[in-house]
């Protein structure tokens, strides 16, 4: 029998790339997997040293920065025009109101390079549910979920270039017993004549129809490599040199005996202490002298590190400046490569989230007119030219700004004001605390 429990080619194609860039994304917990281990390296030490690794999250900061640029002010929703609709916006997952939502929806398509917007709608019994003032008593009525791009495993197109069929994997709550919870997988798939299925463990678990003949999905984004993709990758070598930067240290900061020429006698453990110690008979034949590593080594790693910060650093400006500002028919019709990439995703998340607002519609009997929302392109005023971001990362670099600072400038497109002693005091001591933390 078949399921549709099948990854599509090209899903397969970039799933390991999506997943770099997740696990680098959340955090040092699910990027401690990528830490190489050492030849000979044991297991139980591997594992410490994955326990205190520290990441530097770049990626993290990169996709923040550029969703923090475009939304420096809030969603226009002035031409939000139905009460109705107005209502829903205020919790438009159950959860977040649309601003919050969208946010997180341009973030998600950051990281990923494609997300999606499902506008989706509780079932109900018709026998209940009657009237729209009970639909409303019991909060029933359109909202959207976004869908991010690795649950995404299969779908079909028509010749129109619209969704045939739609397939994702979610997860449910499952009662063991009365003290016990646990989640598991289901694949749900959606058809454009309104049915979905769900399936549990390869069978079918359950089929309903939702009465719109339509698959009520919104693709935001068209990256199939993640854009963050090159930048994952430094950040992978750079969290793994750092480790063993810090092992290079803590090993490296002992001093460690060394005895030459010594035959072990027989008799009695020899002791080595303050009052304790080895003799030979000519010095020219043994001795034993303390040994520190010249560090030689450990400067090597820090500048490699270094390097692969500015690599970092020098992808992160190429996607928080800006040139000029272009209408939606000019992104369209004029894409360049040195087109800034905050109006491109601008654009396309007001196209996505405006076609998701107009599907609200296939769930209502009544007219709910035309919704539509506004996102900020004002930022272009406010964001610093590469040439700027360049000199600021030379500063950086020098060690006259932090990389706080520097961060700090990109976000808010703010000119680096003449920096008076005091000024220069604060932004020693968060360098050297960076230092002592690396």
């Amino acid at each position: 029998m078949s399921t549709p429990n099948y990854e599509s080619p090209q899903y397969i194609a970039h799933k390991n790339q999506v997943s770099l860039v997740n696990n680098f994304y959340c955090g040092v917990d699910t990027a401690k997997q990528y830490l190489s281990q050492f030849p000979r390296e044991e297991t139980t030490k591997f594992q410490e040293r994955q326990s205190r690794a520290t990441l530097d999250n770049n990626v993290l900061k990169t996709t923040e920065t550029v969703a923090n640029i475009i939304f420096r002010k809030d969603l226009d929703l002035k031409g939000i025009t139905n009460a109705t609709v107005k209502t829903w916006t205020d919790k438009i997952d159950f959860k977040q109101d649309l601003n919050s939502f969208s946010k997180e929806v341009l973030k998600n398509r950051i990281r990923d390079g494609i997300t999606f917007v499902l506008v989706d709608s509780p079932s109900f019994d018709e026998e209940i549910v009657t009237s729209q003032l009970v639909a409303q008593e019991q909060n029933i009525r359109p909202y959207f979920v976004n869908i991010l791009r690795k649950n995404v495993i299969n779908w079909k197109m028509n010749k129109f270039n619209e969704y045939e069929r739609f397939t994702i994997k979610e997860f449910y709550t499952h009662t063991v017993d009365k003290y016990t919870e646990e989640e598991r997988e289901q694949i749900k798939v959606w058809f454009d004549d309104g049915t979905v299925e769900v399936w549990r463990d390869d069978e079918l678990f359950q089929s309903f129809n939702t009465g719109i003949n339509r698959v009520p999905f919104v693709q935001i984004g068209n990256d199939l490599i993640p854009p963050l993709y090159d930048q994952a990758k430094i950040n992978n070598v750079h969290f793994d040199m750092n480790s063993q930067y810090d092992n290079y240290v803590e090993v490296g900061a002992a001093p460690f005996l060394a005895v030459y020429a010594f035959q072990e006698q027989q008799g009695a453990a020899k002791t080595l202490g303050i009052n304790d110690g080895l003799s030979f008979s000519d010095k020219t034949q043994g001795g034993v002298e303390w040994i520190e590593m010249s560090g030689d080594n450990a400067k090597i790693i820090a500048d490699r590190i270094a390097q692969h910060e500015l690599s970092m650093l020098s992808i992160a400006i190429t996607f928080a400046t800006s040139s000029n500002v272009k209408t939606a028919t000019q992104v369209e019709t004029e894409k360049t490569e040195d087109e800034s990439k905050l109006v491109n995703y601008a654009v396309e998340l007001e196209d996505g989230i405006n076609k998701a607002l107009e599907m609200l519609q296939l769930y209502e009997t009544v007219s709910l007119g035309k919704n539509i929302i506004v996102v900020n392109k004002d930022f272009n005023a406010n964001v610093i030219t590469p040439e700027q971001a360049n000199s600021y990362l030379s500063l950086y670099t020098q060690g006259v700004i932090s990389l706080e600072r520097l961060w700090d400038l990109l976000e808010k497109g703010e000119y680096l004001p003449i920096m008076e002693e005091k000024d220069r005091t604060t932004e020693k001591v968060l360098i050297n605390d960076n230092t002592e933390v690396e």
